[in-house]
C-alpha cells in the first residue's frame, strides 16, 4: 500500500508548475518518513495515516502550486454537459410531457465533473465518493417515477459495501467516513420521521446531506466550495421560495444553481 502511495504521489506532482528538483524533494520527504516509520515497526495503515490521506496532499499543494493547465478530451464534454442536460429535459418535456421527475437528469452534470476532477487526481476513492450521489439520484428517481421508496432505499447499502471494498487504506480519517455515515443515517432519518409522522416534505431535504459530503471529495479547492456554497444556497432558497411563496414545485429549478456553478467554476479552473 505503501509503494502505491508513493507511485500515486509521483503522478500527482506531475500534474502541478514545479521544477523537478522540488518534485523530487517533496517525493523523497515522503519516502523517508515511510521508510523511517517502517524502521519503528508501524504498520501500512498506520505509516498511511501518518503521512495523510492522498486529497489531503493535493489540497496542501494547492496552497502552494499552480496546476499545469491541460485540456483532455473531457474538457469540451464537462462544458457542454449543462447543454446536453437542458436538451434532453426539453426533448423529454415537450415530446413525452414528462417534466417531473426528469428534472433529476441536471443533477448528472456534478456527478460527471466530480468523476473527471477525481480520475485527474488520481484519486482512488472515486467509487465511493461517487456511489451515494449515483444512490441519491436513483432513490428520488424510483420514487418520484415509479413511487417505489421502498424499496429503493436499499440502494444506500451499496455505500457502505463499496467502502469495504475500498478499504485498503486509512480513509476513516478523511471524510470518506463521515459520506459513508451520512448515507445511511440521513435515509434512516426521512423514513422514520415519514413513518412517525406522515410528514416526507421537506423533511427529504435531509438527504441533501449525501451529495454535500460527497461534493467534500473533490480535489480541486475553487470547486469544492463552490460545490457545497451553490447546494446550501440552493436549499436556503427553496425553502424560502416554498414557505413564503408557495413554489414547491417550480422552486426545485433553483438547484440548477449547482451544476452551473460547478461548471463555471471547472472552466475557470
Amino acid at each position: 500500500m505503501t509503494d502505491y502511495f508513493l507511485k500515486s504521489l509521483e503522478k500527482t506532482l506531475e500534474t502541478f508548475k514545479m521544477s523537478e528538483k522540488e518534485r523530487i524533494r517533496i517525493h523523497t520527504h515522503y519516502k523517508d518518513l515511510i521508510a523511517q516509520a517502517r524502521d519503528e515497526g508501524r504498520s501500512d495503515d498506520e505509516i498511511l495515516l501518518m503521512v495523510g490521506a492522498p486529497q489531503k496532499i493535493i489540497r496542501s499543494l494547492e496552497l502552494d502550486y499552480e496546476r499545469k493547465k491541460r485540456i483532455p478530451f473531457t474538457d469540451p464534454l464537462i462544458r457542454l454537459s449543462p447543454l446536453f442536460a437542458l436538451a434532453a429535459y426539453l426533448y423529454l418535456g415537450i415530446t413525452a410531457g414528462v417534466w417531473h421527475p426528469t428534472w433529476l437528469i441536471f443533477f448528472l452534470v456534478p456527478l460527471f465533473v466530480m468523476a473527471i476532477e477525481m480520475a485527474n487526481d488520481r484519486d482512488r476513492h472515486i467509487l465511493t465518493a461517487l456511489l451515494p450521489l449515483v444512490s441519491l439520484l436513483f432513490f428520488l428517481w424510483a420514487g418520484f417515477a415509479w413511487q417505489r421508496w421502498h424499496p429503493a432505499w436499499l440502494v444506500f447499502l451499496t455505500v457502505p459495501a463499496a467502502a469495504v471494498i475500498n478499504s485498503r487504506d486509512a480513509f476513516k480519517r478523511t471524510t470518506l467516513f463521515y459520506l459513508v455515515m451520512v448515507s445511511l443515517f440521513s435515509p434512516a432519518v426521512f423514513f422514520l420521521t415519514g413513518f412517525l409522522s406522515g410528514v416526507h416534505h421537506p423533511t427529504w431535504m435531509i438527504l441533501l446531506l449525501i451529495p454535500y459530503f460527497s461534493f467534500l471529495q473533490i480535489g480541486h479547492r475553487r470547486l469544492r466550495y463552490l460545490a457545497c456554497a451553490s447546494l446550501i444556497l440552493s436549499a436556503a432558497a427553496y425553502l424560502a421560495l416554498g414557505y413564503q411563496l408557495g413554489y414547491w414545485g417550480s422552486g426545485l429549478l433553483i438547484f440548477l444553481m449547482v451544476p452551473l456553478a460547478m461548471i463555471m467554476g471547472r472552466a475557470k479552473s
